[in-house]
């Protein structure tokens, strides 16, 4: 009973070869051998033949082939029946021939053996277990009705057909137990029996249910297992994540109500704390500057710290309200009256507004006297008077603007003030910048709506708006009722050569300064 296996063994890749290729014929028999093999059986039966090819880099390849043997059967004829013969009369003892029977001989018959096993070494991916390959009869006439599987984990299940799988619910080392159960198919009562075993070790368990079952399929919510010392401690991890998280959150919802959310500096919080302090003994028109102070301090730290640019301008504003809230507030009766300034009557505007038509430059005129010691173009003039005059006229978005301008001595203005917002003129060109130009003048109309005064050169060119006045308004005499906005023009043409041209929120009216006083007075209407 000989078997022949024909086949190849071909490396898996360039500069590989197949060193040796092993034979394990399922009877004991051990060999190395290249194909084609031969090998002779002695007993009939099923056998499960591993060869395994070994490659020149370590890695081998197993195939499983299933061979069945059987007995030759020999069926014995009737022998014919001879001739009768006249028996030879001798001196010996005469034996007749033994009489043929003429029956057949009986057939012996091959007996089937138990299941055989040809099944691959389990594979394993993390918690899931994979045992390929066969389990086939142990001779013909025979059938495998059951397999018993015991995975070592307390699962025992029936399945006949392979792959078969199986998900373990913790990390250990497990014995798998395969039994398998045949019959005869002419004698069902007939059972045999094989049984084979696999070690197999567990090391990684990514995924279970709430309630520890595996979940092979991936359906349903899964919780991560986290394992120390064979324990899933991910809920307790969970637990431990979430209630950081809370107190993370608690944490800073204190420093925000007890710490400030943007750095500060020791001038911001000593303005501050002026503010209080005069707020508490009455002294208003102080707190009104100590509060414009912490504003124009917190400006200029936005420009400094453009990370919290936002936030300090937000916090100005909020200063700058406090301003225009104590300047809304009347004045305390225990106030001293200011000594009454008389207004000079409002005078038309043409006559501070030459038409050129006479070719008049100014000189000798009501414009001329006012201009008369400074470096202000005449022409400039104008054009910010009639700017001027619009506001006033107009106002923006249906509503009141006050507004200032400072015209001429730009080193001077810039000495007593400082920057208040952003500059919007920083960075153009002196031609973009020119009063004179119209569409400039439709943009100095948008930017009265800010705080600060306008300053502008005599020759018209727009230096900056939003300036803050820093000079001492305390020498200065203004009519009462005139808010800070004209205590601080009039103080900053006291000290400087610069003009003033101030629109009234209020009325309306147009008040031009010099020399720390009103000189003219005019009416937009």
């Amino acid at each position: 009973m000989t078997v022949i296996v024909d086949g190849s063994a071909a490396p898996g890749g360039g500069g590989l070869s197949v060193s040796r290729v092993s034979w394990n014929w399922g009877d004991g028999s051990l060999e190395d051998h290249p194909f084609p093999n031969t090998h002779t059986y002695t007993q009939p039966g099923s056998y499960v033949i591993t060869v395994t090819a070994f490659q020149s880099d370590g890695q081998l390849a197993q195939q499983f082939p299933i061979v069945t043997v059987s007995m030759p059967t020999t069926v014995r004829t009737k022998e014919p029946t001879p001739e009768p013969t006249t028996p030879a009369t001798t001196t010996a003892a005469t034996t007749a021939a033994p009489t043929p029977t003429g029956t057949a001989t009986p057939v012996p018959t091959a007996t089937a053996g138990p299941p055989v096993f040809a099944l691959s070494p389990p594979r394993i991916e993390n918690e899931t277990v994979v045992i390929e390959g066969t389990i086939g009869p142990g001779g013909p006439g025979a059938v495998v009705d059951l397999v018993i599987w015991d995975w070592g984990d307390g699962v025992r299940d029936t399945q006949n057909t392979l792959p078969v799988r199986h998900v373990y619910r913790a990390a250990g080392d497990y014995t798998i137990s395969v039994e398998a159960i045949q019959s005869e198919v002419d004698d069902p009562e007939a059972r045999l029996t094989s049984t084979t075993t696999f070690p197999v070790s567990i090391t990684h368990v990514p995924e279970t249910y709430p309630t520890g079952t595996a979940t092979p399929d991936g359906n349903g919510f899964h919780w991560p297992a986290v394992r120390l010392f064979g324990i899933n401690i991910f809920p307790l991890l969970l637990i431990l994540a979430v209630g950081l998280l809370i107190g993370g959150l608690l944490y800073a919802r204190s420093r925000e109500a007890t710490a400030p959310g943007i750095p500060t500096t020791d001038a911001i919080e000593r303005a501050a704390a002026s503010y209080q302090e005069a707020r508490e003994r009455g002294d208003l028109e102080a707190a009104k500057g100590h509060a414009l102070d912490a504003a124009r301090l917190l400006v200029i730290q936005a420009e400094a710290v453009p990370r919290y640019g936002d936030a300090y301008l937000e916090k100005a504003e909020i200063w700058k309200e406090y301003a225009r809230t104590i300047e809304d507030q009347a004045v305390p009766e225990e106030a001293p009256t200011p000594p009454e300034v008389v207004l000079p009557p409002p005078v038309p505007v043409s006559e501070l507004i030459g038409d050129g038509s006479d070719g008049n430059d100014g000189e000798g005129d009501a414009r001329g006297e006012l201009l008369a010691g400074t470096d202000i173009e005449p022409a400039v003039f104008d054009a910010v008077l009639r700017t001027a005059l619009e506001i006033a006229r107009e106002g923006r978005e249906g509503k009141p603007v006050g507004t200032a301008f400072l015209l001429g001595d730009v080193d001077g203005v810039l000495a007593y003030s400082t920057q208040f917002i952003l500059n919007p003129f920083k960075g153009h060109t002196a031609e973009e910048r020119l009063i004179t130009d119209g569409e400039l003048a439709e943009n100095i109309k948008e930017f009265a709506l800010l705080d600060g005064a306008f300053v502008i050169s005599g020759d018209g060119v727009v230096e900056a708006a939003g300036r803050y006045i820093t000079v001492d308004t305390s020498a200065v005499q203004i009519p009462a009722g005139l808010g800070s906005r004209h205590a601080s023009v009039a103080g900053i043409t006291l000290v400087t050569g610069t003009i003033g041209i101030v629109v009234s929120q209020s009325g309306g009216l147009i008040k031009i300064f010099k020399n720390g006083r009103i000189v003219r007075t005019v009416s937009p209407w």
